[in-house]
């Protein structure tokens, strides 16, 4: 199912962008890349989220 496969994509964009950045967290230099307007917004997943 190609929607399924767009949305375990999708998780593991989010799950590596995430990962780099604790990363450079615990290295005590974080760019700011991740940096989200709210909790749970996350710019890969967006269109599979129907209920806010």
């Amino acid at each position: 199912d190609h929607r399924t496969y767009d949305l375990s994509l999708a998780i593991l964009h989010e799950e590596v962008e995430h990962e780099a950045w604790f990363q450079e967290l615990l290295e005590g230099r974080p760019s700011g890349h991740f940096r989200r307007r709210k909790p749970g917004e996350g710019p890969y997943t967006q269109k599979f989220r129907h209920i806010e």
